[in-house]
């Protein structure tokens, strides 16, 4: 069965649909193809752009250690 296929420049496959010549007769299923390629399209570029920025710096000061975290999430944790 042909296959419409959406990968990044990585090779990461983020949109796989198989396809065949009578699907294409229909309006409906040519309009929701499109809006489905664009959309597999988006996530490609955005998958893309996370990729090839900077990481974000934080500040150490401004974290907070896990387990601080955790054990303030649990009920009846013990304070660090």
């Amino acid at each position: 069965m042909p296959r419409v296929i959406v990968t990044t420049d990585e090779g990461e496959m983020i949109w796989n649909e198989g396809v065949q010549a009578s699907d294409f007769e229909g309006e409906h299923f040519c309009h929701a193809l499109v809006d489905r390629v664009g959309w597999a399209v988006a996530d490609a570029e955005s998958t893309w752009h996370l990729a090839t920025s900077e990481p974000v710096r934080i500040d150490p000061a401004f974290r907070r250690p896990r387990n601080q975290h955790l054990a303030a999430q649990r009920p009846g944790a013990l304070a660090a």
